[in-house]
């Protein structure tokens, strides 16, 4: 068993996001007005109950994307490039529309419960206020569960390449062998750039290349493509989306970097902590 370093100790998260084709301009300009829906459950939200995969309910530091397409991708914990090294580590992603009735939501959704895709579709069904909460129940194979997202003050402020510039990482630190006495740290870094431009590596010989883009002043959040090389079965590239927030636990001064992106095949999303606000 690894030791757990103060990020593996708020580790799970969720996140709503949207699968968009992101073009190859670097100015962070908006990419995709001609296809926005303008879905009124847009902006980033805070879950305040979820539970799955025959877990108990899950409660804390977690957070969450709507797109204003409508669209959503449910991401839970970070590092699944990492899964044959830590193998406690275990990715989640559903990705899929919500679409909207009244005040009703309905979904039936791709499910990556390992990292890569599953055969059996998540269906959700629950209603929302705009601007303060989403409810729905779900049913995946022989699974139910509930997800509440609460809306959150990080849609305050507008987004800017600018709050991106700068290096974020993240060190998980993991026992080797069988003794537990000897440990071996897990290092991902990524270089983000002025213009959105972001380079990557991790201590397994992944790396990483991508594009920040600024979807519009209404969302405080970005899309986000990467390509992963070097990465055997996981190379290739995944499209999401990122946002910024605080710290996990407030006498801490960083800031944090939640991505999720997936392809056809595999999800790939993680927590990256960087310079503090400015």
């Amino acid at each position: 068993m690894y030791s757990k370093s103060i990020f593996q100790l708020v580790r799970t998260f969720i996140l709503l996001q949207v699968v968009v084709t992101v073009s190859g301009c670097s100015d962070g300009s908006d990419q995709r007005i001609a296809k926005q829906l303008d879905s009124p459950l847009a902006g980033i939200y805070a879950p305040s109950s979820f539970g799955i995969y025959g877990r108990p309910t899950l409660i804390g530091n977690i957070n969450a994307i709507v797109s204003p397409t409508g669209e959503a991708w449910l991401i839970m914990e970070d590092g699944p490039w990492f899964d044959e090294v830590i193998p406690e580590s275990v990715p989640f992603l559903v990705t899929g529309p919500l679409n909207i009735e009244g005040n009703q939501i309905n979904a039936s959704m791709r499910i990556f419960p390992e990292g890569q895709i599953d055969s059996s579709r998540l269906i959700a069904n629950g209603n929302f206020v705009q601007q303060e909460y989403i409810y729905a129940d779900y049913t995946w194979r022989d699974q139910e569960g509930q997800f509440q997202l609460t809306y959150s003050d990080l849609n305050d402020g507008s987004p800017s390449l600018d709050q991106l510039e700068g290096v974020w990482s993240i060190t998980w630190g993991f026992a080797v062998g069988g003794d537990g006495g000897s440990f071996q740290n897990l290092v991902v870094t990524l270089t983000i750039y002025s213009d959105g431009a972001a380079f990557g590596s991790d201590t397994t010989g992944c790396t990483y290349n991508g594009l920040f883009s600024i979807i519009g002043a209404a969302y405080n959040f970005y899309d986000l493509e990467l390509e992963l090389s070097s990465c055997g079965s996981r190379d290739g590239k995944y499209q999401g989306f990122a946002f910024i927030g605080p710290a996990p636990l407030p006498e801490l001064t960083w800031r944090m970097l939640y991505f999720g992106t997936a392809n056809d095949e595999r999800s790939f999303n993680a927590r990256l902590a960087g310079p503090p606000y400015p």
